[in-house]
C-alpha cells in the first residue's frame, strides 16, 4: 500500500510540474528558443551532479546521457556518497552540543531512462548498484567549533534497487541545468556485513529499506 500511495504522490506532483511547463511554454512562444528546441540537435551529454541527498547521505557522480531522440535518454553514472546521519539527538551541556554520528562513504553505479514531457519536465527510471560503509563516532560541537571522534567501524552494505524520479532539465544551447526535484528507490537485492551490535541504526536502516531522493542538481554540456 505504501508503494502505491508513493507513485500515487509522484504522479501528481509530475503531472503538477507539467501543467506549469506547458503554461511556461505558451507565454514563451515568441520569445527565445526553449529548451525542446535544442535536444532535437544533440546526441550526447555529460553531466556532473553537484549534490542531492538519498537517505540522509550527500550524493555526487557523473552521468555520461545519450539521446534515443529529442525526448527520450540512456544514461550511465558513476555515483559517491559522504556525509553525515545523527544517531541521536542532541544533548547540550554548558553551552556545548554531543551527539552520536554515522560518518557515511561509498561509491556505486547506475543505469537509466529518461523522457521528457513538454519542455523541461522529465521523469527518470534506475537501476543502480551502491555500496555504503559507516564508522560510528561521538561529535561535539561548541560555539563555531566542532570535533570528531570516532568509535568503531559499522561495516558495510551492498543493494541493488529500482528507483524513479521527477525533475526538470533546461538547456541553453549546449549548457545544460538540471534537478531531480524527488523520488524513492526499492531495494531489489541486498547484502551486509554490518556487526549485530549495529544493526538498529539509521545508517543500517539505509541499506534495507526503501529510500528518497531530494534536489538532486546537475550541470552538464550537450552536444
Amino acid at each position: 500500500m505504501r508503494k502505491v500511495t508513493l507513485a500515487f504522490v509522484l504522479l501528481s506532483l509530475a503531472m503538477n510540474l507539467y501543467a506549469k511547463d506547458k503554461e511556461s511554454k505558451k507565454s514563451n512562444d515568441h520569445e527565445e528558443m526553449l529548451s525542446q528546441d535544442h535536444r532535437p540537435n544533440q546526441r550526447n551529454s555529460i553531466q556532473f551532479g553537484l549534490f542531492g541527498t538519498r537517505g540522509g547521505a550527500t550524493e555526487q557522480g557523473l552521468r555520461y546521457e545519450y539521446f534515443l531522440g529529442p525526448n527520450r535518454q540512456i544514461s550511465a553514472s558513476y555515483l559517491t556518497f559522504s556525509g553525515e546521519i545523527d544517531e541521536t539527538e542532541e544533548i547540550n551541556l554548558s553551552g556545548a552540543t554531543f551527539k552520536i554520528i554515522s560518518k557515511v562513504k561509498g561509491h556505486g553505479v547506475s543505469f537509466g531512462y529518461k523522457e521528457f514531457f513538454g519542455n523541461s519536465v522529465y521523469f527518470r527510471g534506475e537501476l543502480d548498484h551502491v555500496t555504503m560503509s559507516a564508522d560510528i563516532a561521538f561529535k561535539a560541537e561548541f560555539q563555531s567549533t566542532s570535533s570528531t571522534e570516532d568509535i568503531a567501524s559499522v561495516g558495510e552494505f551492498r543493494k541493488a534497487s529500482m528507483g524513479v524520479a521527477v525533475g526538470n532539465q533546461w538547456t541553453w544551447e549546449n549548457f545544460t541545468l538540471g534537478c531531480d526535484w524527488f523520488g524513492f528507490s526499492i531495494p531489489l537485492w541486498k547484502d551486509s556485513d554490518i556487526k549485530s551490535d549495529f544493526s538498529d541504526l539509521k545508517f543500517t536502516a539505509l541499506g534495507e529499506e526503501n529510500t528518497f531522493v531530494a534536489l538532486r542538481f546537475y550541470l552538464g554540456y550537450s552536444w
